[in-house]
């Protein structure tokens, strides 16, 4: 694989939708429990009363699809009101021939940035920090070059602020075995530090994988606690997300193996990439399941108050694109080895998901979008 490569795949990508080998048949998933190789039942905790769940055909065609254009596997999983589908095909492991489930996790990439939107608005709401507060008072000499900018640029992404993964001596280290290699959150800033000098208040929409990294150490410092546990305590446990966190270890507790397509075409397993480099840029590991469940209570304001929820829906944590049954915000994962889609209706009444262990065939914004809309 070339250093190129190597960039593009390991960087977490956000995009707007756009619009609305041989594997085992897909497998319509029964009742979801949040076990890494099952499913979570009808009603359980975080399922946002959306239930029971139902063998449906849109699901199943879509996962299907995703696996006949060249993925290893994949799940997609969708709620229109009280019915969510969920369908799996393909493999998990290609060579161990596991078959790819509803319950199986995956790396979601730069979905992580909603999650971490939603710890920042909190604290927000909370009164423990403002979107006006400056990057120096909350971190002082963690990057000067952009001390004058706010938490807003930061959720935004209007801060100037370079992005680490696209930084070649980081692209050169993890080109020469550094993928393996135990990362602190000021390191990866580190990186970002050389290009910083354009940095400050109010620059020109830039995506920036620096600025949710520096997040996750707002979140840190604010309130004493790791990024991950604060996740757990206010997010994943009141949701009954059991299978979402902040990855730890390359391989977390049922999770698919991820593959890259090298030069001439042989896929090629990436699981073991030490997820301390995508941190809270990046770094979540969760099922399709919970990701559309966080969507719903996200959207249904269970998360955050009315104007910490418009502040996202304004930019700061999710985009925002017009479907034929209305508004909607998601977000995009494109993470080495794997691919995540998440989307919800303004109105919380819809959710699309698609998590794919592959980057190969690129994000699926289409799908996702065409997948919320249908009846």
């Amino acid at each position: 694989m070339t250093r190129r490569a190597v960039a593009a795949s390991l960087v977490t990508a956000a995009l707007p939708v756009a619009a609305c080998s041989p594997a085992p048949s897909s497998r319509t998933a029964r009742p979801e429990r949040s076990g890494p190789a099952g499913t979570a039942a009808p009603g359980s905790a975080g399922s946002g009363g959306a239930s029971p769940y139902r063998s449906r055909s849109r699901a199943e065609e879509e996962a299907r699809s995703l696996v006949a254009g060249g993925r290893p596997g994949a799940v997609v999983w969708r709620r229109d009101g009280d019915r969510v589908e969920v369908a799996a095909a393909g493999f998990a492991d290609t060579r161990a021939r596991t078959p790819m489930t509803a319950g199986h996790r995956m790396r979601i990439g730069s979905v992580t940035k909603t999650f971490t939107a939603v710890l920042v608005l909190r604290l927000a709401g909370e009164g423990r920090l403002r979107l006006s507060d400056r990057l120096g008072r909350l971190l002082p000499g963690v990057l000067p070059a952009a001390d004058d900018v706010t938490v807003r640029d930061l959720l935004g992404h209007t801060s100037g602020i370079p992005d680490y993964l696209r930084e070649p001596r980081l692209t050169d280290e993890l080109f020469s075995g550094g993928h393996l290699k135990r990362r602190s959150p000021r390191s990866l800033v580190a990186y970002a530090a050389p290009g910083a000098g354009n940095a400050g208040p109010d620059r020109p929409e830039s995506y920036s994988n620096t600025n949710y990294v520096l997040l996750g150490m707002i979140v840190e410092r604010i309130t004493g606690t790791s990024a991950g546990e604060h996740l757990r305590r206010t997010v994943t446990a009141p949701l009954g997300l059991a299978s979402t966190a902040l990855a730890e270890r390359p391989v977390e507790r049922g999770m698919a193996r991820g593959y890259t397509r090298r030069v001439g075409g042989a896929m090629t397993d990436v699981t073991e990439v030490d997820p301390s480099i995508f941190w809270t840029a990046g770094g979540i590991v969760s099922t399709a399941g919970d990701v559309g469940r966080f969507y719903q209570a996200l959207f249904a304001g269970r998360l955050l108050r009315p104007p910490e929820l418009g502040a996202l829906k304004g930019g700061l944590g999710a985009f925002h694109t017009s479907l034929p049954c209305g508004d909607a915000w998601q977000h995009s994962g494109y993470v080495l080895g794997y691919v995540a889609e998440a989307l919800s209706t303004g109105d919380a009444r819809r959710q699309a998901v698609i998590l794919t262990n592959t980057e190969h065939g690129g994000p699926a914004v289409p799908q996702v979008g065409r997948l919320a809309c249908l009846g």
